[in-house]
């Protein structure tokens, strides 16, 4: 399958842009392989743009793609600074104060997908999420 992409602005809406966006591809293409995990990869979509959109306040651009054995979804942003670092697998959600409304993403993508991570680009970063899909 090619590659498909959606730029954005960081806006309060990009988040639901995004995931519409997504959601189309995903029923268009049909893809049955996915084994239900649509809704993993509707929610780390949304946390990523959400996490460039309030952290980074630059451009988004979402990418996606997919072939017979993965999917992957990637965010980019203009912001330079890398990423804080990855919260321990270890950290349980009962950890967190109960009535903080943030900082919960990267615990959510790390545990929505098979893999994630962060590359530099030229100018900024690309967050991504994989997941590997049925045979």
């Amino acid at each position: 399958m090619s590659d498909h992409w959606l730029d954005l602005v960081p806006v309060v809406s990009a988040p639901a842009l995004a995931r519409a966006a997504l959601g189309r591809w995903l029923a268009k293409d049909s893809l049955d392989s996915l084994a239900g995990l649509e809704d993993k990869v509707l929610l780390v979509t949304s946390e990523l743009v959400t996490n460039a959109v309030v952290h980074a306040s630059t451009a988004v651009q979402l990418s996606y793609w997919a072939n017979g054995w993965r999917i992957e979804v990637g965010v980019t942003d203009e912001d330079p600074r890398p990423l804080p670092p990855t919260p321990s697998a270890s950290l349980l959600p009962g950890a967190l104060p109960l009535l903080r409304t943030g900082g919960r993403g990267l615990l959510i993508i790390g545990a929505s997908a098979d893999e994630w991570g962060v590359s530099a680009v030229k100018s900024g970063k690309r967050v991504w999420a994989r997941w590997w899909l049925p045979p």
